[in-house]
């Protein structure tokens, strides 16, 4: 009798465990979640419509048991600090309630933000990240999140550094490769080539163009001397490097002044840009 009781226990634990455990566990790794806003930015004020989507991409059903009619979460974080959380203040029924999601379907919860942050106030201009998850009993999926921008899009534009020669020249080692900005007269200058030569023989001069300002000078590569005046008043954007001799100079990295993007040269005298300005990233 005592066998026969142990036998209907150790069944029942079993059964439990393969119904409602192992069998959603091998299933959820067939999810796929997603949440995000409909748009990458929306500006301040506007309302901002989230979308959290799961898809089953197994070959079987997945389901999920929950406490009561709260089946989802979404909320909203800036800067580490929730913001926004879409269950606040709901009512929802106290029953069990059950998901499934056939294979290949996909399943869609929608909510919408008003930009007011916990204690009703409107929030401010900056990155925040909207996560997601599922609020089942046994088994939680992973979060999810995801970023977008609120505010006016011109605050995302991070230039260069704007330097003076001097001042690039004593930071290069913590400036090297990084892109910055300088102002100055850019000029020719002809330089002697090195090496031996015979009495009488005249070495060939090298060109190169240097940019300076009231701190210092600065050779400049990637400028075809051709498009610019003699000491034209300049503003450039580059990279600066250092030579295998450890030279420091602004490489634009272009051979054509008009199509580069990182070069930005105004003309003092007629008011005319040769080169194009660096799009946003």
């Amino acid at each position: 009798m005592k066998n026969l009781l142990m036998s209907s226990i150790i069944a029942i634990i079993l059964g439990g465990v393969l119904l409602g455990g192992l069998a959603p566990c091998a299933a959820s790794a067939n999810l796929v979640q997603t949440v995000q806003a409909c748009e990458e930015w929306y500006p301040l004020g506007e309302q901002v419509p989230f979308v959290y989507t799961l898809k089953n991409t197994g070959a079987q059903s997945i389901a999920y048991d929950f406490r009561s009619g709260k089946q989802y979460d979404i909320w909203v974080t800036f800067g580490g600090k929730e913001v926004y959380r879409a269950s606040s203040g709901m009512m929802y029924i106290q029953s069990f309630t059950n998901l499934t999601i056939g294979s290949g379907q996909t399943k869609e919860f929608r909510v919408t933000w008003n930009q007011k942050d916990t204690q009703g106030n409107a929030v401010g201009t900056g990155w925040y990240t909207v996560h997601a998850q599922l609020e089942s009993m046994r088994e939680k999926p992973y979060e999810v999140s995801s970023r977008i921008w609120i505010g006016e899009l011109t605050p995302v534009v991070v230039g260069p550094l704007t330097l003076q020669v001097g001042e690039a020249m004593k930071r290069s080692f913590e400036l090297a490769g990084k892109t910055v900005t300088m102002s100055g007269n850019l000029k020719e200058e002809r330089m002697q080539a090195q090496g031996s030569r015979s009495i009488g023989t005249a070495m060939p001069s090298q060109l190169k163009m240097i940019l300076s300002d009231s701190t210092g000078s600065i050779d400049v590569s990637g400028i075809d001397p051709k498009q610019i005046g003699s000491d034209e008043k300049v503003t450039l954007s580059g990279k600066l490097c250092k030579s295998s001799t450890g030279q420091v100079y602004l490489s634009v990295e272009t051979q054509t002044a008009p199509r580069v993007e990182s070069l930005i040269i105004e003309k003092s005298l007629r008011g005319s840009v040769l080169g194009g300005r660096r799009k946003p990233q």
